[in-house]
């Protein structure tokens, strides 16, 4: 059954279709029936779609006859197709559903899901994300929505019951157990500029409160953790890495890896390269076998940049990264006046990918960030019909 999922359609030895994604159509096709034939589309998508769809139809056509035409398709999929396709079913199921609270009981269904799910692999070891991560990263950016719905809500003294307090913490606890030191830096940035957003909302007396509040349940967390050997593990291994960054040793090997002087090389390699053809980039699909790590590493290795923006800058060069730019500008112009909490989730998602590939990494990664703020643009606002 596995291998039937696994199985997938190639060009040029590179799997372009996994059978798995029958579900995603499976549901666009329900949601067709179920509105008569007739599926929502915002005019906002085509205005933001288009320049890009353009660009990466040129870059394709350049790839097939002088790059790898597979690799193209995987790249255009990864930067384009997953997100296009995430905020079309978002937004036509949430217009369907004519729920005012459609994202805000969609994120507390996941995090009822996600705690089985977790359980399942604490004592199954099914499957290990990290070293004590039994989530998903991807899983983590979604639910610090939660987080952030409760942080929100604090700060702008809206009543707040129990049960959402509850999930609100519950969340922070997934996040945690991600076990992503990137998941954990993209949070703690996102939530400083939440705060310093909001700082004259604030005051100083309630800041004070609200950080107090955050160190004491950060404690608490941290403190039962500790109780585990792996993420002792974990957290010792961290503190080794930015020791060896701030004294210049930028190389380690073995099981004190320094994935922080590994990255400073991948990015540096990524740049360099994308100095090579500015403007319009290498292609999409040019792509790099082994990335040279130099420092005291002195190997190749095969990875990725491991940084959205700068496999944007090396593929697609300036013009990429503008496009990509006024995408997700209009986005967050968008999510602004729907979903405050929606638009730190998703400016979470951009800050995480500076340090690893979730946004340009695989559909399942993908997809659901994208259908989650698709549900949010496509959700009425209370009193009213959507646009």
């Amino acid at each position: 059954m596995t291998q039937w999922i696994d199985s997938s359609v190639e060009v040029g030895g590179k799997a372009i279709f996994f059978l798995s994604e029958s579900t995603l159509y499976a549901h666009l096709v329900f949601l067709l029936i179920l509105n008569k034939g007739k599926l929502s589309v915002p005019r906002w998508v085509f205005s933001i779609f288009i320049p890009l769809v353009i660009y990466l139809l040129g870059h394709l056509v350049y790839s097939f006859m002088f790059a790898d035409g597979g690799n193209a398709i995987l790249t255009t999929r990864r930067l384009i197709y997953w997100p296009f396709m995430g905020l079309i079913v978002g937004y036509a199921t949430a217009v369907a559903a004519r729920d005012s609270d459609f994202v805000r009981k969609v994120l507390e269904l996941s995090l009822k899901i996600t705690f089985p799910l977790l359980l399942i692999n604490v004592v199954l070891r099914f499957h290990m994300f990290q070293e004590f991560g039994f989530i998903s990263r991807a899983t983590g950016v979604i639910l610090s929505a939660l987080v952030f719905r409760s942080l929100l809500q604090v700060i702008e003294e809206k009543s707040q019951g129990r049960k959402q307090l509850w999930m609100g913490l519950a969340a922070f606890l997934l996040v945690f157990i991600t076990s992503s030191r990137g998941v954990y830096l993209a949070f703690a940035i996102v939530t400083g500029l939440l705060i310093w957003q909001h700082r004259k909302l604030v005051g100083v007396v309630r800041m004070t409160k609200i950080l107090a509040g955050g160190l004491v349940g950060f404690a608490i967390i941290v403190t039962i953790a500790l109780s585990s050997p792996l993420v002792i593990k974990t957290l010792e291994k961290f503190g080794s890495d930015i020791e060896n960054v701030a004294t210049g040793n930028m190389g380690s090997h073995g099981e004190k890896f320094n994935t922080l002087g590994a990255r400073y090389y991948l990015y540096l390699a990524a740049f360099e390269l994308g100095l090579e053809s500015p403007v319009f980039g290498k292609g999409s699909g040019y792509k790099v076998d082994e990335w040279y790590l130099g420092g005291t590493y002195n190997i190749d290795r095969k990875k990725t940049p491991h940084n959205y923006y700068l496999d944007i800058w090396y593929r697609l060069g300036l013009v990429g990264l503008v496009l990509f730019f006024l995408f997700y500008r209009r986005l967050f112009q968008l999510l602004i006046k729907k979903e405050k909490n929606i638009y730190y989730m998703l400016l979470m998602a951009l800050a995480y990918s500076t340090f690893d590939v979730l946004l340009s990494s695989t559909a399942s990664a993908i997809v659901p960030i994208f259908v989650l703020v698709g549900a949010t643009l496509g959700q009425p606002i209370r009193n009213s019909v959507p646009e």
